[in-house]
């Protein structure tokens, strides 16, 4: 379970030790929050489907800003998600595979761009992304 004293750590260590500046961590759902274009990157864990996560994470980054998901094994959920890719206009620049050392289990990034502005219509409710996925 992440926290808010887990993301306020995060926050600290990208800025004192890996010498990042101008970072804003926030501890929300992200369908909850209300910016349009605001961010270079936007990283979400696996809590639900590519095409979801996407969706409903879609306006937060500027165009050519990135949104970065870490997922399991993704080969067949990410076709599924190619559609939406299109419509929310971005492109999927590459997908990092790696294994936890600890627990050995795959793990994926999806490195998605934002390639142009997102149709105003995007993100629909949740409700209505849940009856039918783009």
């Amino acid at each position: 379970m992440i926290n808010e004293k887990y993301v306020n750590f995060e926050t600290n260590y990208g800025e004192f030790e890996l010498n990042l500046n101008d970072i804003e961590t926030i501890h929300s759902r992200i369908e909850d929050l209300k910016f349009y274009e605001k961010y270079d990157v936007v990283v979400s864990r696996a809590v639900a489907k590519t095409s979801i996560l996407l969706e409903i994470s879609c306006n937060l980054p500027k165009v050519n800003g990135y949104i970065v998901l870490m997922k399991g094994q993704i080969d067949e959920e990410l076709k599924e998600s190619l559609n939406a890719i299109k419509i929310l206009s971005y492109n999927l620049e590459k997908v990092i595979k790696f294994t936890l050392p600890k627990e050995n289990s795959e793990r994926s990034l999806i490195v998605l761009k934002h390639i142009g502005h997102t149709n105003k219509k995007y993100p629909r409710s949740y409700a209505k992304i849940k009856l039918k996925n783009l």
